[in-house]
């Protein structure tokens, strides 16, 4: 009988118990949430992580020595037993790859390079001319086509080289088969050797691939190690093996053979990121699953009051207080339990669509015991708030309930009230005081702020409409007074503007972090990429790379080439970046915010070459009048030079001599142009006699031809300060005048350069005056070298928020003096291309001498940040803020509705006595105008300062440390979206609302009105 009556009540009240019902299904979709999201988030970090790893960031690789008759496939097998004993860990592996190297001398330039063995190679490469090597004969290699090339081999013809066998050198002779280009130098295949210029341990020196050879016995130095890789199956790890996995891999070290892999580390960062998420969906979700619970309890508060006569009556005709309970709470108790299994079903459809749309591919959404626990603390909760909210109405006397007498509980409602301020005094000194902006009660900061607004504007709005009433009805202006009234006297009121302000506070801090951490996820693709689109390349020297560029884009409005280096000071990495800044502008992503435009910058950069003196030969010349010539010992006339790209010379024009004389010499491999640095005058090695030189150098020549070389220019030509005690005067008309007292050369330099190149600079400067505009650094040269910063920047292009960029061709010009580049391991090289170039860039580039070993894209990045752990929790943040300002409208609607007869009837009487409609269209307006105006401006400001007092405590791109110190800057887009988005939605129910006024007809007064 008791559930007839429930049914049919539930039947007679459809539009309130739906009402009810979607109430309940949110607050148990968002206690669902919580486990389903953070499991399936964290399952998303975990496919990102290991998905976009290279193949030798996660391979297992067992390695060990040659000696003892160990052999690639020996080690192969054993290898493949240790992983088939840990089946739970072998199942993540593919197949092993065995092979073997060794550091070998080849051709007479006496390249250092790598005889390598590789299981199964000849299916990994292109044959270019030849054949693949046959493991059943002996003495077959494969050369790379330009390491050919380089060193002068001829296929099907013998070929020489080295390799340190039991310490001694032994010369070798082997026959190249044939030539070769790998298919895919970035394949797991090769492993983490790094044979093809990658990231790898080990790399072949100024050539562009190995020397290749199928068979094992080829490989034979004793210093050589045999090694098995295998690749990780990435699709295989779920997330519940990833802690075995890792576990796994550190114990497989107790098995005999020397093993290794980053994998464990890799995964132990992944699961920093997934702690990260652990610890703050709670957070978003608790306030959100708290607001639903509130809102559920508005909405049966206010069923049970209208319920109030038929409780009365039921008392009346006898009824206990069980049998009162169960006839009061049996509606809304029947809907919250019907309401968990569609709770849960909600929570999981929205973790799929969040999956599907913002997840990484291939996330599992898992329906698991945590979701069932967390829908069965949703129906306690939601029967303990039904309880809450209707216990004061079953508990009032049956006369009081059919007066419609509502009691009173100020006590309770101010005690509640002093421990939510004492609650967020406490999280403010947290973050304010304390300084600690992270522990879980400083997190909570945010929610209890928007909760102690919502509690302030709830007192102060009905307190400050029934003192506005009186004034009001004094000045004439009804529809104020009207409004007042209705704002001032029904305790709705105070429960719809708390439940506004606390929900319009969340979504405007949502709203503002989601800005601020889009703005940083920008900044840090766009810092780190530098360009759309960034190859990392093999190249023999920096100008094959400027040259190869230079013949792959002759435009130059598509790619550019860079050069990096990394140099150490005062404890922290210095990145150093030289950039082409004719290209520059039209490639690189110059970081908002940043003072000047990409232009601008590179012309601060650039510097002037055109003053170079470039030679071409086959002879220079010199014409000098010594004046004075005092020295026990001989000196040399030396030209110094340098070929682009490579390091200095010291061409040797003949011995000084007093008098009028023209000194020449021979200058081979200059056909291309060398540049002229200066002159010397050499002492032989080993001697250390006072001199006095005085001599005019009247004249230059190359090939027999005068050069415009400034010699009568001041300043056009400088001395090296040597570094013994000779000391010496240059002066226009290039007179120079030196005593020598120390076994150093005397140099004079030709100054087509600045002393100091000019850079812009990130973040301090590398100087002891951290904020000077000069500092002096070790570069891509051999010594250091002095620099001027031009302007300054927070974040720079390649260079992130601690580095240098500079003009290369300067650097390069300028390290060439006493350094040679091509024999540089330091450097890294990079070529950057702009969105829209053609797709034959990377063959033109590979064609002209520049290998693409690694792609990076900028979007490819910023798509990844935003799977990030932090950008996952975000997502969260501003999906509980949109949900809290749904909720909030429709609690408004809900009150609108419910007590729509009793308004209308009022409106009627109204109307009646004198009033016209339009007066109370208009009174109704400001009443709605306030209810949601004055909350979303409190709202909206208390939310956007909880932003800015929580935001350096939230991560915003990386979970572990940010890629780049955070710019807390506001997203007008995103603020203005939500606000303009809310404004709307609030017209809507205005519009609503208003039509009550139209629906109020006189009829209403002889059907009793209620």
């Amino acid at each position: 009988m008791a559930s007839s009556v429930t049914l049919q009540g539930i039947r007679y009240r459809r539009g309130l118990s739906v009402v009810v019902l979607v109430l309940a299904v949110f607050a148990a979709a968002a206690a669902v949430l919580v486990p389903a999201y953070t499991r399936a988030a964290q399952d998303s970090v975990l496919r990102d992580g290991l998905s976009n790893a290279a193949s030798w960031q996660t391979e297992l690789w067992f390695d060990a020595p040659a000696q003892g008759g160990m052999d690639p496939g020996a080690l192969h097998a054993k290898a493949d037993q240790i992983l088939a004993d840990k089946d739970a860990t072998g199942r993540h592996f593919g197949a092993g790859v065995d092979g073997s190297s060794e550091k070998i001398v080849i051709g007479p330039q006496h390249a250092l390079a790598l005889h390598v063995y590789r299981q199964d190679v000849c299916a990994h490469i292109v044959i270019a001319a030849g054949t693949c090597t046959d493991p059943a004969r002996g003495g077959e290699i494969l050369l790379g086509v330009k390491a050919a090339e380089l060193v002068g081999a001829k296929v099907g013809q013998p070929f020489g080289y080295q390799v340190v066998v039991n310490g001694s050198t032994v010369e070798r002779t082997g026959t190249v088969v044939g030539t070769y280009t790998p298919t895919d130098t970035l394949s797991s295949f090769w492993g983490r050797n790094n044979y093809f210029g990658g990231t790898g341990s080990e790399a072949a020196d100024k050539l562009d691939a190995p020397v290749l050879t199928s068979n094992p016995a080829e490989v034979t130095a004793q210093d050589r190690r045999v090694t098995v890789e295998y690749p990780l199956k990435g699709d295989s790890v779920a997330l519940s093996d990833a802690g075995r996995l890792a576990s796994d891999i550190k114990d497989l070290a107790r098995a005999g053979l020397p093993t290794g892999s980053l994998l464990p580390g890799m995964l132990d960062d992944i699961r920093a990121e997934q702690d990260a998420l652990t610890a703050s969906v709670p957070l978003v979700a608790l306030p959100l699953l708290l607001l639903c619970l509130f809102v559920l309890y508005l909405a049966v508060a206010s069923v049970t009051e209208e319920r109030g006569p038929e409780i009365a009556l039921a008392k009346l005709r006898g009824f206990g207080t069980g049998r009162t309970v169960r006839f009061g709470l049996g509606e809304a108790l029947v809907l919250v339990t019907l309401a968990t299994p569609l709770g849960l079903l909600l929570g999981l459809g929205f973790t799929w669509l969040a999956a599907g749309a913002i997840l990484a591919d291939g996330v599992i959404v898992e329906l698991r015991w945590e979701l069932l626990v967390a829908a069965l603390i949703a129906v306690v909760a939601g029967m303990g708030t039904v309880w809450l909210a209707s216990r004061r109405t079953l508990r009032t006397p049956a006369l009081a309930l059919l007066r419609r007498v509502p009691p009173r509980a100020r006590f309770k409602a101010a005690v509640g009230e002093g421990i939510v301020v004492a609650l967020t005094a406490v999280a403010l000194y947290q973050v304010l005081a304390a300084g600690d902006r992270t522990s879980s009660l400083a997190l909570l900061a945010a929610p209890l702020l928007a909760l102690l607004a919502g509690l302030g504007v709830a007192r102060g709005l009905a307190m400050w409409s029934r003192r506005r009433v009186g004034g009001a009805l004094r000045a004439g202006r009804v529809p104020a007074m009207l409004a007042s009234a209705q704002l001032g006297r029904r305790q709705s009121t105070v429960r719809l503007s708390m439940v506004l302000t606390v929900a319009l506070s969340l979504l405007g801090f949502s709203t503002a972090i989601w800005g601020v951490a889009d703005y940083n996820r920008v900044r840090v693709a766009d810092a780190y990429a530098g360009a759309p689109t960034v190859y990392r390349v093999l190249a023999t020297d920096p100008q094959v790379l400027l040259d190869g560029v230079a013949k792959a884009d002759p435009t130059g409005s598509y790619a550019m080439a860079a050069v990096r280096v990394s140099q150490f000071y005062d404890g922290d990495n210095l990145t150093i970046v030289g950039v082409d800044p004719t290209r520059f502008a039209n490639v690189a992503l110059w970081p908002h915010g940043e003072p000047g435009t990409a232009q601008e910058v590179a012309d601060k950069v650039a510097v002037d070459q055109s003053r170079a003196i470039m030679i071409k030969g086959p002879e220079f010349a010199a014409e000098v009048t010594v004046a004075k010539f005092d020295s026990a010992e001989p000196l040399q006339l030396a030209a110094w030079i340098t070929t682009p790209g490579k390091g200095p010379r010291e061409v040797q024009l003949g011995a000084l001599r007093a008098g009028a004389n023209t000194y020449r010499a021979a200058v081979p491999g200059c056909t291309a142009g060398c540049r002229l640095v200066g002159l010397i005058l050499q002492r032989f090695p080993g001697r250390s006699a006072p001199y006095t030189v005085e001599m005019t150098v009247a004249k230059l020549l190359d090939g027999g031809q005068p050069i415009d070389a400034h010699l009568d220019s001041g300043g056009a030509w400088r001395e090296v300060k040597p570094a013994d005690s000779t000391s010496g005067t240059v002066t226009p008309g290039l007179t120079v005048s030196v005593k020598g007292s120390g076994s150093e050369d005397y140099r004079i330099r030709y100054a087509d350069m600045p002393d100091r190149l000019p850079t812009v600079l990130a973040g301090a400067t590398p100087d002891a005056d951290r904020k000077g505009d000069e500092f002096t650094i070790l570069a891509l040269g051999a010594n250091p070298q002095p620099f001027d910063v031009v302007q300054r920047a927070g974040l720079a292009p390649r260079v992130g928020e601690h580095g240098v960029l500079l003009d290369v061709r300067a650097e390069v010009w300028s390290a060439a003096v006493d350094t040679n580049l091509s024999a540089s391991n330091s450097v890294s090289y990079e070529v950057w291309v702009a969105a829209g170039a053609p797709d034959t860039l990377r063959a033109a580039l590979g064609a002209a001498g520049v290998q693409v070993v690694e792609v990076q894209s900028r979007d490819v990045r910023l798509e990844r940040l935003g799977r990030a752990a932090p950008a996952l929790a975000l997502w969260l943040y501003l999906a509980a803020g949109v949900l809290a300002v749904l909720l909030a409208v429709g609690a408004v609607l809900l009150n609108a509705y419910i007590g729509v007869r009793a308004r209308q009837y009022e409106l009627v009487a109204l109307r009646i006595a004198g009033l016209p409609a339009k007066t109370l269209r208009a009174g109704v307006r400001r009443e709605y105008a306030t209810l949601l105006g004055v909350p979303f401006v409190v709202g909206g400001v208390v939310g956007l300062l909880s932003a800015g007092l929580m935001v350096s405590a939230i991560p915003l791109v990386s979970a572990a440390k940010d890629a780049i110190t955070p710019v807390y800057k506001l997203g007008p887009l995103e603020l203005g979206t939500a606000g303009a988005l809310t404004l709307l939605g609030f017209a809507g129910v205005v519009w609503l609302v208003l039509g009550l006024v139209r629906r109020a007809d006189p009829a209403l007064l002889r059907s009793g009105g209620q």
